[in-house]
């Protein structure tokens, strides 16, 4: 499991970047933090990408949008460029998916067939 503080103090970012990146609340983030709740789903996927491949993607810390009209620039991946990454983890949740279906009609099937050869 993904220590949450560690990463994103290793990124670099507060609470407030971290969850905004991450599409959740700073609650949440917390939640994760205190371990009294752990991500799920595209989130936990994302979190163990950005562990175990940091450097791969040291933008999501450090991305600039190009609002030259604000003083501080924002940290913010662009929102096209989050969506078709999440996209992407959706895709690969899916496969995920369908091989665990796969898997647990294999181990019906071979229920099945060692109940039958126990009746024999």
């Amino acid at each position: 499991m993904v220590d949450v503080k560690k990463l994103r103090e290793k990124l670099g970012l507060n609470k407030k970047d971290f969850a905004e990146k991450m599409g959740v609340s700073v609650r949440t983030v917390e939640f994760w933090e205190q371990g009294s709740s752990t991500p799920s789903g595209s989130a936990e996927i994302l979190l163990r990408m950005l562990d175990e491949r940091g450097e791969m993607f040291s933008q999501f810390a450090k991305r600039e949008t190009g609002d030259s009209a604000n003083s501080e620039k924002s940290v913010l991946w662009p929102k096209s460029e989050t969506e078709q990454f999440m996209s992407m983890l959706g895709k690969q949740q899916e496969l995920i998916s369908r091989h665990l279906d796969v898997i647990t009609k294999r181990d019906e099937q071979i229920d099945r067939l060692i109940a039958l050869l126990e009746e024999r």
